[in-house]
């Protein structure tokens, strides 16, 4: 889903769900209907994603401290059309509850992010990038660094975070 291919990610998401329920593993079904209501929610289709978060929510039964966040990520998704500023609100602070699995900020914290940019929230900007980096820092690999290095470019003026972000 992340390199654009959506049909293709949407077919992935499915296959991963026949597969989990053929060998009964719940907390892994509930994981592969959440990531496709993730799909759909790039795709347009608000109602089946909102319907495949509440079926994802209802087999996991009780959640697991990794994904806790990423009940708020979806909340702040939905919420976004309707109020960007509350959605952006609500998921930079959701990045620094206690609760929070710290590998799981890879995956949210450049949402609150772009969500924090485009509402010109200064503060949750800082607190999105800073949890991000706080982990990504950690990381190995090109794909993290380069995260790590555009969302810092973000936190420049735009004078030198320009180049910063070409160079990312």
């Amino acid at each position: 889903a992340f390199e654009g291919r959506l049909d293709e990610a949407l077919a992935y998401a499915e296959e991963a769900i026949v597969n989990a329920g053929a060998v009964g593993e719940q907390g892994r079904l509930a994981n592969c209907i959440a990531e496709r209501a993730y799909v759909r929610l790039a795709t347009g289709d608000r109602t089946s994603a909102r319907a495949d978060v509440e079926e994802s929510r209802r087999i996991s039964g009780s959640q697991e401290p990794q994904s806790m966040i990423y009940d708020a990520m979806f909340d702040a998704l939905f919420r976004w059309p309707d109020d960007p500023a509350a959605a952006c609100r609500s998921i930079a602070a959701a990045l620094h509850s206690p609760d929070v699995a710290p590998p799981s900020l890879l995956d949210t914290a450049p949402i609150a992010a772009r969500m924090a940019l485009r509402v010109g929230d200064v503060a949750s900007l800082r607190s999105s990038v800073g949890a991000y980096v706080a982990v990504a820092e950690r990381c190995s690999g090109p794909v993290r660094a380069i995260q790590r290095h555009w969302l810092e470019a973000l936190m420049k003026e735009p004078a030198a975070g320009c180049p910063a972000l070409r160079a990312a």
